[in-house]
């Protein structure tokens, strides 16, 4: 639904808006429901540049494909598909050289110069470059294109030279991940060309584990000394990049982390209410001291003033509540605190203590020990309990329905909560 709104809105919004719009893309709290989705071709499907054979990967970026597109040769399709259509469009092989290098198919691009009788550059790409020289000299040919601000071509000659791995190991301080998060400001980008790359061997590669570690996670390249306030401020990418790792109870636990990312570069910090009340206060100064003025005007002037001022600060608070209560993360928090994986997980961790009782029951799960003795007809049931935090989760979320005016979701969101709540030595209370 939210892929049929996104293209509805292209088609119907003017220039100026379609241009804000497509600059900010599809939002996360709509990309992560098609990541846990199982439904990837159909969604690929309504694309309509996709459908008709021609996608733009800028067109897949604004969706999030990037994320969301988690299956290997899926990806490689429809990346083939993208690198036929931006060879179409001028039919300049180097257009299409950074998608075609990053599956390590130099030789569709050494056909494509040779059908445009480009003899130079034939040549060239005939080369075999795990040579040292011929390395060298792709080397040479991305830095002069990096001067030329020709970001995707240098690009594609960095993965020429087989120079991914190199621009992992030594940072962004230069080449391949340089050019994609610092230059073109693309990370999905700098993701597909590590999965495709790569990922023949491992689905989560190497680069790709480095990347979500350091640019979502805050954390160094072995994914160690965790910095919450260099790790991305969007919860949403941070539990993908954490599913993604295979850390599926992390996952969960960071949609209820707040006050995150605030030395990250996306980090915003909207104080525009402050400046405002700062702003009104000063007004309210000018027309107590100014003179000139008769006192009536001056009354009905402060009065309008102050009422400004109640009006902003009731918005800042209310701003606060928001800010802590996103009904967005909430909606997906109790979605994937159910998940099955993760259900599985806490079954598995908690399947020594006997004493558990539970509404929720899985079967195929019995309880340890010896399993002479052990009943194998037992199911293991387990309670339906949150942590304080998660409370506060609930309890936050409702209180932000309730401040916008809507005490039928605030109650709805109420009516979900579980009944115990787990205090920090594990057990239940009412």
């Amino acid at each position: 639904m939210a892929m049929k709104h996104y293209n509805y809105l292209l088609r119907c919004l003017p220039i100026a808006q379609r241009t804000h719009f497509q600059r900010q893309g599809m939002g996360t709290n709509n990309v992560v429901w098609a990541f846990h989705s199982e439904s990837e071709e159909e969604l690929l499907g309504l694309i309509p540049s996709y459908a008709k054979g021609s996608p733009k990967w800028a067109v897949l970026k604004e969706l999030g494909v990037g994320w969301w597109l988690r299956n290997h040769t899926m990806l490689k399709t429809c990346i083939e598909k993208v690198a036929k259509a931006s060879y179409l469009v001028n039919e300049d092989p180097m257009d299409a050289a950074i998608f075609y290098l990053a599956m390590k198919k130099k030789s569709l691009v050494w056909g494509l110069y040779r059908s445009k009788r480009d003899e130079r550059m034939t040549h060239f790409f005939a080369n075999n470059f795990s040579e040292d020289r011929w390395r060298k000299a792709a080397l040479k040919n991305a830095y002069a294109l990096l001067g030329k601000q020709r970001f995707e071509h240098a690009a594609a000659f960095f993965l020429l030279a087989g120079a991914l791995r190199d621009a992992i190991e030594v940072g962004r301080r230069n080449t391949l991940v340089t050019v994609c998060l610092d230059k073109l400001e693309d990370f999905q980008l700098a993701m597909v060309i590590a999965r495709l790359y790569e990922g023949e061997l491992d689905s989560t590669p190497a680069s790709l584990k480095r990347l979500l570690y350091e640019e979502i996670l805050g954390c160094n390249k072995e994914g160690e000394n965790q910095d919450l306030s260099r790790a991305h401020p969007d919860p949403f990418l941070r539990s993908m990049a954490l599913w993604i790792l295979k850390d599926h109870t992390g996952s969960l636990n960071t949609l209820l982390q707040s006050n995150t990312g605030s030395m990250h570069p996306q980090y915003c910090d909207d104080d525009k209410g402050r400046r405002t009340s700062r702003e009104t206060d000063q007004q309210v100064s000018q027309t107590h001291t100014h003179n000139t003025v008769t006192t009536r005007e001056t009354d009905q002037q402060v009065s309008q003033i102050y009422t400004r001022n109640t009006a902003i600060t009731t918005w800042r608070q209310t701003s606060r509540v928001v800010s802590t209560a996103n009904p967005n993360v909430f909606n997906f928090y109790v979605y994937l605190r159910t998940h099955p994986l993760l259900i599985r997980q806490y079954i598995a961790s908690t399947a020594q203590d006997k004493r558990k009782a539970h509404t929720v029951v899985l079967a195929g799960f019995s309880y340890g020990g010896d399993t002479k003795a052990a009943n194998p007809d037992k199911q293991l049931m387990l309670e339906d309990s949150i942590t304080p935090l998660e409370r506060q989760l609930y309890f936050t979320t409702a209180h932000a329905h309730f401040k916008a005016g809507c005490p039928a979701l605030a109650l709805e969101v109420l009516s979900k909560l579980p009944g115990k709540v787990m205090d920090p030595t594990g057990e239940d209370s009412p």
